[in-house]
């Protein structure tokens, strides 16, 4: 019989503290419900009492306060966006008609040129490129 490597004796102390750990947790859970069956519930008690009418004055409401009008709450309107641009990080960035590699190369951007970002899918950015 060849000797067991590292490896599977690893995974086998690992499957039986799995297992142990498994037992404990089924016992832990089936005590508590083991007790639980064993406390008895207490009965409840129906208590009713009879409601008798007493006579004496009733204090009707007169006419109810009016609240304040609300203010109106000042509402923001958001600010729009400058246009975002985008910058090269690396020379020679492949700009393509398309988002994929396999699109027509339309040209190159190098870094320090800005380009205003138009759309964007994925990781794939579509920019103003002149003379497209």
């Amino acid at each position: 019989m060849p000797p067991i490597g590292r490896g599977r004796s690893l995974r086998l102390i690992f499957a039986i503290l799995a297992l142990i750990l498994m037992a404990v947790a089924i016992g832990w859970v089936l005590q508590d419900r083991r007790a639980a069956a064993a406390t008895p519930s207490p009965t409840p008690q129906s208590i009713a009492q009879q409601a008798t009418a007493t006579p004496g004055s009733v204090i009707l409401p007169t006419s109810t306060s009016t609240a304040p009008p609300a203010t109106p709450t000042e509402t923001r309107t958001p600010t729009p966006a400058g246009p975002v641009y985008v910058e090269a990080r690396n020379p020679d960035t492949n700009v393509r008609s398309g988002p994929d590699i396999s699109n027509d190369r339309l040209g190159q951007i190098q870094p320090g040129e800005r380009y205003p970002v138009l759309g964007r899918r994925f990781r794939w950015l579509q920019i103003e490129y002149p003379n497209t």
